[in-house]
Order: C-alpha cells, then structure tokens, then sequence
C-alpha cells in the first residue's frame, strides 16, 4: 500500500496519497499494535503530505507528527534518527506557519518573508545575514 501512496505523491495526488495511507495506517493498528514503528512511520509520511496539502491541514499535519513523535521516542528512543527526521519535519511546519502569519502582516508593507540557504530561517526581503550564520 505505501508503494500505491507513493505513485499517488509522485502524481501529485496528496489526497489520494492521503487515502491510501489512512488504508495502510489502519491495517499496520490490525497487524503489528498501534504503537509500532511501522505506525509511526506511516504518521509521519501523513503528516509530511499533510503539510503540503494546505493551511487548512496544518492541524491534523501536526498531530501526525505528534503520534509518530510519540511512538519513536517509546519504541526506538529520543536520540534516534526517525525521532530527530520527525521533529524536524513538526519544525517545519511549525516554522512555515510563523512564516505565513508573518508574511500577512508584512504585505501591508509591501515585505515578505525569505528563506535563508544557509539555515532555512528567515530574513526580511532586504537579504540581510540571518542571525544564525
């Protein structure tokens, strides 16, 4: 199944992608308990689609990310590469959403937001040097 959610990604088809993934997440609960780290991989991938698809699924992106953040941390540990790829991934989000707030506010200033090659932290559209370089 994640193989069909794949080819649906690939496409562009996050809702399909979504959809099957939904199939998958609840087969993995049946199969191997809700707190494997199959499942957590599974919320994890959701909720990166999630993240794409839109403000309106920010919510539902983090409390995926929050589950799969769950699991990781009680199966494998908080030190492991899947914990850090995930908190990564709710970072993002997180980060994106302080963007886009930011961003409405400035374009009564006629200002957006950038993000900076070096760290991914933004800078005002004058370029200056991120603080974190």
């Amino acid at each position: 199944m994640k193989k069909t959610a794949a080819s649906h990604l690939s496409e562009g088809n996050l809702k399909d992608a979504l959809h099957t993934l939904n199939k998958c997440l609840a087969l993995q609960q049946k199969l191997n308990g809700k707190e494997s780290v199959e499942v957590a991989d599974t919320f994890n991938m959701m909720g990166t689609i999630m993240a794409n698809m839109g403000a309106e699924y920010n919510y539902r992106a983090m409390t995926a990310f929050e589950q799969a953040l769950k699991i990781y941390q009680q199966q494998i540990g908080f030190g492991s590469e899947e914990s850090a790829a995930c908190l990564k991934n709710l970072y993002l989000l997180l980060h994106q959403q302080r963007v886009d707030i930011k961003s409405s506010e400035d374009e009564d200033e006629e200002t957006a937001s950038v993000a900076c090659y070096e760290c991914y932290t933004c800078t005002e559209a004058t370029r200056n040097p991120c603080r974190n370089m």
